[in-house]
């Protein structure tokens, strides 16, 4: 670990600021590990970084690294951080405190005085009709949130050590569903991250690194043409040659090509045509398009109107004089429900549509 990287536990008692739309926040803490720490005369220090919103006097177990900044002297920039589950019933008493109110906290207390009331809200077996003030939409609302809290926390628990920062954290949870399912999803795949939006191959290439996941997987193989793939689809084509995506994938993950192009044989996603190689999803966009223009084609209704002599009107109206290729345009639009208009940039392709506007 490095030098200025410190694992500590801390507890917040104030919030200098947070923005619930970045996860981003900045709080004073107060720590008893005086020999990682630098204090300032209050013997309070900040931590900064995106977070979930801490619970002031709640007590948190960070990963946290030293940063000098110019103006503010020393912070320490969250690298993970997870409140500390309690098990007492004064620990639990006090961690529910800091995500309900004080109204509730008090009436569930009231009925169940000495029980692990936190398992009771897993379980789903804490009778609300005993409560209260609580009916069921209350008690539905409220373990949702006590759950959720919990989701994060174990998330947390489980994923920060490699890198996934609390914003992916909160997205696998929405985009899985549950914090078991997150968990289990990246730590047999961390390529499934590239599920979630945000996330590309390098990014998940990294985090599985971290985990020492296994280089020569097949997870790992796939996901990485799929990369090659997208990126050549970024420059506009729809297919590649299986020579260039062999040899671009082979330099992208440092393998033998016989495991690419294993990979390449049995991928799901992918269609081979002769030696060009396309997404599947791609394929199938391109291949409904065709289809649908076809069935335009086929429907087409010639336009009612003299072509030489909308042009020559044009002509003189505008006072310009129309390019052969701007004519031939003009004809295929009386006969073709559907035509494209295709030109290098400055080739008069906006004055070809506006004529018919």
């Amino acid at each position: 670990m490095n030098n200025d990287v410190i694992e500590v536990e801390l507890t917040p008692d104030a919030q200098k600021f947070y923005s619930d739309k970045s996860n981003f926040g900045v709080y004073s803490c107060m720590s008893s590990d005086w020999e990682w720490l630098e204090f300032d005369h209050r013997s309070r220090f900040t931590i900064v970084g995106n977070m979930p919103r801490l619970n002031i006097n709640a007590n948190y177990k960070a990963t946290l690294e030293k940063k000098l900044h110019a103006k503010y002297g020393v912070t320490y920039e969250v690298k993970s951080i997870m409140q500390l589950l309690p098990s007492s019933v004064s620990e639990q008493k006090a961690y529910l405190e800091t995500i309900l109110t004080d109204n509730q906290v008090r009436a569930i207390y009231e009925v169940y005085p000495n029980e692990d009331v936190i398992k009771l809200f897993q379980d789903n077996t804490l009778d609300y009709k005993k409560i209260k003030g609580v009916g069921e939409v209350t008690y539905k609302s409220i373990r949702e949130r006590v759950l959720e809290n919990l989701n994060i926390q174990q998330t947390l628990s489980s994923l920060s050590r490699y890198n996934i920062t609390y914003n992916l954290i909160l997205k696998l949870i929405r985009h899985f569903g549950s914090a078991e399912l997150a968990i289990q999803k990246v730590e047999e795949n961390p390529y499934s991250l590239t599920d979630v939006s945000g996330v590309g191959f390098l990014k998940a290439d990294t985090i599985a690194q971290s985990m020492n996941f296994d280089k020569t997987s097949p997870f790992r193989i796939r996901a990485g043409i799929e990369y090659v793939i997208e990126q050549d689809q970024f420059n506009g084509h729809t297919y590649i040659s299986a020579h260039q995506l062999i040899e671009t994938t082979e330099e992208l993950l440092s393998l033998p090509q016989n495991l690419i192009i294993e990979q390449v044989k049995q991928h799901d996603n992918l269609v081979i045509i002769d030696d060009k190689v396309a997404l599947k999803k791609t394929y199938e966009a391109e291949k409904y398009i065709a289809l649908r223009l076809v069935d335009l084609l086929n429907e087409s209704k010639e336009l009612n109107f003299d072509v030489d002599l909308f042009i020559r009107e044009q002509e003189e109206s505008l006072k310009i004089k129309l390019t052969r290729q701007q004519k031939d345009f003009l004809y295929k639009i009386k006969s073709n429900n559907v035509n494209l208009l295709i030109g290098y940039a400055d080739s008069h392709k906006c004055r070809g549509c506006s004529l018919i506007y």
